[in-house]
């Protein structure tokens, strides 16, 4: 089909993209109903065919300079204010300054991989330059012409836990008002954002299976996530005087209150991020298998699960500790 929508502010806008004679023509047809668009679209390529169709009124593909701003308002309609700030500085800050006076059906591979050398020249990481070609995937999608992209290998990194001394020093450091938030994040591993947005409209409190909140994560997918007796009491402390619609967390932000904390326990690079990593190495420890980890952050790959869980020291170090167990029961039964 020659025809595709794309959702605006005003509805959703037909084009119509037809290969003629070796060439691309491209037309708006408007914020029309589908059918509309197809019989447009058909009067549109007997004109080509009949060369009714004016160089003056032929269409050419934009340039990278030309679609961004588009691409930009249609990807905010649904998206966090974050992402579409992170999209918006991959496009100004290098994209476009490197790619913006080419054409987006003339953006090949090859092109692309002359950019990714160029930014590694630059100093730039692989996880970097990967965000910068996800968001050119995304453009040239909106654009039309999407367009397989080649990721570059990313280096993993060890993700910091904390250890019970540690969390010991970090609940020490913090204002007591924060105590109750860091200790709900240790026992649930949810998101900051999850964390800050919560509300008590949606904790169930008649669940049969223990106490349950209902979250909605950040790609927008519900989730249920059962709390144990800590997170339960920490809740229960805290709802003497709160209405359905009130933050169970009272706070815009926290940034600031991790510094000091950072500052006071001598912990650093510790963050909310952090908390959520602990919970996840800790339920592993436990012996929690990694698909009901996976559910309980809230994943939908459990690859990403993995990166989350690589290098923890702790886990790999019960799992070898399994064998001396076993080894001892071998000993056992082979005992006359």
């Amino acid at each position: 089909m020659s025809i595709y929508g794309r959702q605006r502010t005003i509805g959703t806008v037909w084009y119509s993209k037809i290969l003629h004679k070796g060439r691309w023509y491209y037309r708006t047809l408007g914020p029309i109903s589908r059918r509309e668009a197809r019989a447009r679209d058909r009067e549109f390529k007997v004109q080509l065919h009949r060369g009714e169709w004016s160089p003056e009124g032929r269409a050419t593909a934009p340039t990278l300079d030309e679609a961004a701003q588009p691409f930009l308002d249609w990807y905010a309609i649904d998206r966090r204010r974050s992402s579409v700030n992170r999209r918006a500085r991959s496009l100004t800050d290098h994209l476009l300054p490197c790619l913006g006076h080419v054409r987006v059906d003339a953006c090949t591979p090859s092109l692309v991989d002359d950019y990714c050398v160029l930014r590694r020249r630059e100093g730039a990481s692989h996880r970097s330059i990967n965000l910068e070609l996800a968001t050119l995937k995304l453009l040239l999608a909106y654009a039309g012409f999407p367009m397989k992209v080649r990721w570059l290998q990313e280096e993993e990194k060890d993700i910091p836990t904390l250890s019970p001394t540690q969390e010991a020093l970090l609940l020490k450091a913090a204002p007591p008002r924060m105590v109750p938030l860091l200790r709900f994040a240790l026992h649930t591993g949810l998101r900051k954002s999850e964390l800050l947005t919560l509300t008590w409209a949606q904790v169930d409190w008649q669940a049969r299976e223990g106490l349950i909140t209902t979250v909605r994560s950040k790609n927008r997918r519900a989730r249920r996530v059962p709390l144990n007796e800590t997170a339960l009491n920490v809740l229960r402390e805290l709802n003497r005087c709160a209405t359905t619609t009130d933050s169970v967390f009272r706070y815009k932000s926290i940034y600031r209150n991790m510094e000091v904390i950072q500052q006071r326990s001598g912990l650093k690079g510790v963050s909310m991020h952090t908390l959520r990593h602990a919970f996840a190495s800790r339920l592993l420890q436990s012996g929690a298998d990694i698909n009901t980890v996976r559910e309980l952050l809230g994943h939908q790959d459990v690859r990403m699960t993995q990166r989350y869980l690589h290098g923890s020291t702790m886990v790999r170090r019960a799992a070898v500790l399994l064998l001396d167990g076993h080894q001892s029961a071998n000993s056992r039964a082979s005992t006359p």
